[in-house]
């Protein structure tokens, strides 16, 4: 059985899994993209001739998988959460299982949309900045004590980002049309329509997974309902929000501001209008990156995949199979 390793986490860590690799007797290799992930043409180029791969966000499209079928591919599993970048009807179609690994980053991302919440209310980013230039800039910020924390999407990293806020005496409200509300034991939270969401809070955080039906949620027809002029904070996916409504939004100051950790394209390209949007904080995909996050989801995935291969019983990962 042969093993491509394409997640740049993994890859970065490959060397301490090699002994359970190598007593698993599986063949494998460990590529690692030059960006982010590997796009179509080049996955299609590597994948053929491997039975089974972890991936990160590479671009797994109808060919690739249709290719990789034909040459032994008998799984995808996909480091981390997101299964947007695999075409899963077409692995559907060709009998080829996908895997994921949910409620892994529920405390890792919510800590990080709290620190963009808390940077923005401060406006520590602007601070920081003015400071290094030797000008002491006085900003009044906002306090979260009683301010509205709208949430988008309310699985493992929706529900951890609600806890957060509550702590800071934020009143949270959720958006998520998938979640039922008894399955929460306890739940303290307000569910709402996204119509909701937009009117009355004053932070907006995104973490919803991404589909057909919520693309380009964020527009200038939501925006235009978003009368407190919140902050936005996206930890999610960036065709979540069309960019271009965004930033004239941003322009026309009808947002406070942004943080987003992800983007339509990744990486960010330099000639992005948000480079020069002052109000806002720009990451790199990296809100699910600490060293207990990422050596977790490695343990697990290597796991998934010597137990796929020695058992052959993929029933024993129902929970974590998608397709």
């Amino acid at each position: 059985m042969k093993l491509l390793i394409t997640c740049a986490h993994l890859v970065r860590h490959i060397k301490d899994h090699i002994k359970e690799l190598q007593e698993s007797g599986l063949e494998w290799q460990a590529l690692n993209p030059k960006n982010q992930q590997f796009d179509s043409q080049e996955i299609l180029e590597i994948l053929p001739g491997y039975n089974f791969v972890i991936a990160g966000d590479d671009e797994i499209n109808e060919k690739v998988i249709r290719k990789a079928s034909s040459k032994g591919l008998q799984a995808i599993i996909k480091w981390g959460i997101g299964v947007d970048n695999i075409d899963l009807k077409a692995a559907k179609e060709f009998n080829i299982p996908v895997f994921n690994t949910p409620n892994v980053f529920g405390y890792d991302v919510a800590e990080q949309a709290m620190s963009y919440i808390l940077s923005l209310s401060r406006s520590t980013n602007i601070i920081d900045l003015e400071v290094r230039k030797g000008n002491w800039k006085k900003i009044e910020g906002n306090s979260l004590y009683g301010k509205t924390l709208g949430i988008v999407g309310f699985g493992s990293i929706g529900k951890e980002i609600a806890k957060r806020g509550k702590a800071f005496s934020m009143d949270v409200i959720y958006f998520d049309p998938y979640f039922k509300k008894e399955s929460f034991k306890d739940n303290p939270f307000s569910q709402v329509d996204f119509q909701k969401i937009c009117e009355v809070s004053d932070f907006i955080v995104l973490a919803c997974s991404l589909n057909k039906e919520n693309i380009h949620l964020i527009n200038k027809d939501s925006i235009s309902m978003m009368i407190k002029k919140p902050y936005i904070i996206n930890v999610s996916r960036g065709s979540l929000i069309n960019e271009k409504d965004l930033v004239k939004a941003l322009k026309e100051k009808m947002l406070r501001g942004v943080g987003l950790d992800v983007f339509e394209k990744e990486p960010l390209p330099i000639s992005s209008d948000l480079i020069n949007i002052r109000n806002s904080i720009l990451g790199s995909h990296n809100s699910s990156n600490t060293i207990e996050a990422v050596k977790r989801v490695n343990d697990m995935t290597i796991k998934m995949v010597i137990d796929l291969t020695s058992n052959n019983v993929y029933e024993i990962f129902e929970e974590r199979r998608i397709i």
